[in-house]
């Protein structure tokens, strides 16, 4: 007999609303007995489907009411765009994470504010607009403060915080980091949101209810501390996500593209008029005018940068310009057009220098005996084809 995820995750809702019948109830059942991976699936939806608690949020006004705040967040977007005479494309998708948890994916494509955060600060933006610049070097020591209803500790690699005031929990902060940064929080349930360059994430300070929720713009690896009763939310420009407790990986650096690479549990995603169901080592993709596609991917070079580390397979020389912008701050122009489209395999490594990643670059063997240089004109860093002196 054959296996196919999404045929079983709909027999096992439909046998948990007491709707299968005698034929369907023998086929889950064999099922269960020949695949391990749907064992899996099979319980962490049986479990979802006795979480009362998580039951009667969905059913609660403050499910309704964040669905309704997510699709007023787009309509303002769309509004916008038509004003700059740009297109937008706002797709609904719906996804289910198999880890007691169901997951919504509003997708609105629009530009990603993330591109425009320069220098080499990070910031802490309170509720009431006070900021705080966080330790960037291990030189300059920890921060430790009272400010806005918490006691704040920061080193430079991460932030941490203790609610003592109750009225933390109803207002938004903002940790923001700049191009060429990366930087970690710890969140009040001790879920740990780790940032990658020209990143933020707005958040309070104490959770309340029966949601925990944050706003993320760029990239992030997520760690959900599991609380079965607590559903996390996580908006992005393009997507809502909701889990109770898993890892990921969510990017939303290009416009019109939506990447989610899962590291535990089970994903299942609802886009128009396709549903995929993905398990640890897949990543779902939705592109505009595209729809959706799986594959796998590997961790080194998904996540790689949580270490510093960015893999390139067979990348262009564009597509590494943009990487080396937001990690470097540095603008990229190539002085011949058709050398942006030349491909390129390596690591950049963000604990070396740029000047390191650049001469294993221009040094690599291209097609056609291709040989490259560079050179830094106004703070602008050009690359060409090598000139024969």
């Amino acid at each position: 007999m054959e296996y196919n995820d999404d045929y079983f995750y709909d027999l096992v809702q439909k046998k948990l609303a007491g709707n299968a019948n005698l034929d369907e109830e023998n086929y889950i059942h064999e099922v269960l007995s020949r695949y391990p991976q749907a064992r899996e699936l099979y319980d962490d939806l049986v479990a979802m489907h006795e979480d009362k608690n998580f039951q009667e949020y969905l059913k609660s006004p403050d499910y309704v009411h964040s669905k309704q705040q997510l699709m007023n967040r787009i309509l303002h977007a769309e509004h916008q765009h038509q004003k700059r005479k740009s297109w937008l494309l706002a797709a609904a998708v719906i996804a289910t994470f198999a880890i007691t948890a169901s997951v919504y994916f509003f997708l609105s494509y629009q530009k990603s504010s993330t591109e425009i955060l320069v220098g080499n600060q990070i910031t802490l933006q309170l509720a009431d607009g006070k900021q705080i610049k966080l330790p960037t070097s291990s030189n300059s020591g920890p921060v430790s403060l009272t400010a806005a209803g918490a006691i704040l500790r920061a080193d430079s690699t991460t932030l941490n915080f203790t609610a003592i005031e109750t009225g933390s929990a109803n207002t938004w902060n903002t940790l923001t980091v700049p191009i060429g940064k990366t930087y970690s929080i710890v969140l009040e349930d001790s879920t740990i949101v780790h940032l990658n360059a020209a990143s933020k994430v707005q958040f309070p300070f104490a959770f309340t209810g029966h949601t925990r929720e944050i706003m993320v713009d760029g990239e992030a690896y997520i760690n959900v501390t599991q609380k079965s009763n607590h559903s996390f939310i996580v908006y992005t420009p393009h997507s809502i996500i909701e889990v109770l407790g898993t890892q990921f990986n969510v990017n939303t650096y290009d416009s019109g593209v939506v990447r989610v690479a899962l590291v535990k549990g089970a994903l299942r995603v609802k886009g128009e008029n396709q549903q995929v169901t993905i398990h640890p080592g897949q990543e779902a993709i939705y592109e505009a005018g595209r729809g959706m596609t799986v594959q796998y991917f590997e961790e080194d070079i998904r996540i790689g940068w949580l270490k510093g580390l960015y893999y390139f397979e067979n990348q262009k020389l564009e597509d590494i310009a943009v990487v080396i912008k937001r990690w470097y701050g540095v603008d990229v122009v190539f002085d011949n057009a058709a050398l942006g489209k030349k491909t390129f395999q390596g690591v950049l490594d963000k604990n070396k220098s740029l000047s390191t990643f650049l001469t294993n670059l221009t040094s690599a063997g291209f097609s056609n005996g291709l040989e490259m240089e560079y050179y830094y004109e106004n703070a602008v860093l050009h690359i060409r084809q090598k000139v024969e002196k």
